[in-house]
């Protein structure tokens, strides 16, 4: 009887050793999509403070952006969208694979805020003429602001 015992709580130590490992091992896979991003919002808070971080759902359907393709993803905007084209989109896909075909979503956004913006403010044309957007393996950013370099270099140094 004691053997049997012994071995049930064997079974189970292990069986909970496991799903313990398994559920650490998710939980530091979005802390890390969250630190890369907090990092990255505390270096360029001179350009991220007058954003604000949108809807995710809302603004991946809004962009028609396939919701599969994304394990992570922030959308950072303008509050005041019909007056500034400021906008930072940071991406992490599923797969490199996915990445890649995110980067026809960013030319479409790019290209839809081009015609918006092309025959209205001026200064918030050059921002959207002037776009940024980088792909690091999973890991995507588009930025249009005007510290677009800023934000580029600092995604990249959290990449080295």
């Amino acid at each position: 009887m004691k053997k049997i015992v012994l071995i049930v709580l064997t079974v189970f130590t292990v069986i909970l050793t496991l799903f313990t490992l398994t559920s650490c091992s998710s939980a530091n896979e979005e802390k890390n999509f969250s630190e890369m991003f907090d990092d990255l919002t505390v270096k360029c808070a001179d350009i991220t403070e007058s954003l604000y971080v949108a809807d995710t759902e809302k603004a991946v359907s809004e962009y028609g952006i396939e919701k599969d393709l994304i394990k992570n993803a922030v959308f950072l905007r303008a509050p005041d969208r019909n007056i500034r084209a400021d906008e930072l989109i940071i991406i992490e896909a599923v797969s490199k694979t996915a990445a890649e075909d995110l980067k026809t979503a960013f030319a479409m956004i790019q290209q839809e805020k081009y015609m918006k913006w092309e025959s209205l403010d001026n200064t918030e044309f050059e921002k959207v003429k002037n776009y940024k957007t980088v792909t690091l393996g999973r890991y995507m950013i588009y930025a249009v602001c005007d510290g677009a370099d800023k934000v580029i270099a600092e995604f990249e140094e959290i990449f080295k």
